[in-house]
């Protein structure tokens, strides 16, 4: 199992994009480069970078156990709202009502 230093190891590689559009950009000031040649640059590190990321995800998943990492006992202490069953955690629409009555009270737009 992954712990915080593997995911903020992960973190940091995915700066490297940061780099990698650096390269580019050198590269690119060298010389002159065809419209093929700089759209197959972008979509290699799209297709890696959409990699990395997907990776730093799971890595996330990993070490905050979430998702099919998570045990019987740890879903079981999460509140009912957290269902790691579905695509996204939910929340029922009275929840999300009571939040939005609240933020526009704290505005004075609604009136107790």
């Amino acid at each position: 199992m992954a712990d915080r230093f593997d995911l903020e190891e992960k973190i940091m590689r995915a700066s490297w994009v940061l780099e990698d559009i650096r390269l580019l950009r050198d590269r690119y000031n060298q010389r002159d480069f065809t419209w093929d040649e700089l759209d197959n640059f972008f979509m290699a590190m799209e297709t890696i970078y959409q990699h990395r990321f997907d990776d730093l995800d799971d890595m996330m998943c990993q070490v905050f156990e979430l998702n099919q990492y998570a045990s019987k006992e740890t879903k079981a202490k999460r509140p009912s709202w957290f269902n790691t069953e579905e695509s996204q955690p939910s929340v029922s629409q009275d929840k999300v009502d009571e939040f939005y009555m609240n933020v526009e009270k704290e505005r004075g737009n609604v009136q107790e």
